[in-house]
């Protein structure tokens, strides 16, 4: 979660963060439309109703990231619709 929050913050994008304790962590940026939590060894990750699940993993966090990035390359360059 460390890192989605830190590419949030390179590029200026507002989120919202909630450690759960022994139930996760929540964070939303409303600004890019995407949510992402994490519980019981999964990563969730709403983008505008569309709900995708990860394992837990180096390589989940890899591929939530470059979701991040692309989303994030929509919204600064006014690619997105």
């Amino acid at each position: 979660m460390k890192q989605i929050a830190s590419k949030l913050i390179e590029y200026g994008q507002e989120f919202h963060y909630r450690h759960l304790g022994s139930d996760g962590e929540e964070l939303s940026c409303m600004g890019c439309g995407f949510d992402i939590s994490t519980q019981n060894g999964f990563i969730y990750l709403n983008i505008g109703g569309l709900n995708q699940e990860f394992y837990e993993s180096e390589s989940g966090w890899i591929k939530v990231g470059r979701v991040v990035d692309g989303l994030i390359i929509e919204i600064t360059t006014g690619d997105r619709d």
